[in-house]
């Protein structure tokens, strides 16, 4: 084998176990995740997706990604949704998701990839825009959710705390 192959095989060798170890030093090989396919959406609720709003914390200090289900979607997909975090009352990300882009009773992930700091809590809110021709609805659980989820509100149901938290996964 001629050296300069020689050369990257060693430093492709050492950039790999430098990750492993990574991963095993910093606990991330005993974090619990909830992926998609764990939730049973059969025996869910749902709400307007109208300031619907979730309080979460995390002991990571990363946000890569969120996955939502969305529901009642009109046929024709007009309009979209807003996705906004605050921190501290401070807006540290926000999108608009369009309708044409989200399946009913779909997971639709978000890539977010912003930095968060452990165990600070921090608020996301969802809401439809005005042009949506039917408002969609987010599905609600009453267990198995993320353990970051810390509370759900929402406005269709006066604002009050949620019987249960909305149905997302959080890739921290």
């Amino acid at each position: 084998m001629e050296k300069w192959k020689k050369v990257i095989l060693v430093i492709i060798t050492v950039v790999i176990s430098l990750r492993i170890g990574y991963i095993v030093f910093r606990g991330e090989v005993d974090k619990e995740y909830y992926t998609s396919g764990e939730y049973d959406l059969i025996n869910t609720s749902s709400i307007l997706c109208k300031d619907a709003i979730q309080i979460f914390s995390s002991n990571q200090d990363r946000l890569n990604s969120l996955e939502f289900v969305f529901i009642n979607i009109a046929d024709d997909k007009a309009g979209s949704v807003v996705l906004s975090i605050y921190s501290d009352e401070k807006l540290i990300y926000q999108t608009n998701i369009s309708l044409s882009n989200i399946n009913n009773w779909g997971w639709k992930k978000v890539f977010i990839n912003t930095e968060i700091s452990p165990g600070k809590e921090y608020k996301m809110v969802v809401s439809a825009t005005e042009d949506c021709t039917q408002i969609p609805e987010l599905l609600v659980v009453k267990n198995a959710y993320a353990p970051e989820i810390i509370e759900s509100y929402g406005k269709d149901r006066g604002g009050g705390i949620l019987m249960g938290k909305l149905l997302l996964t959080m890739d921290i």
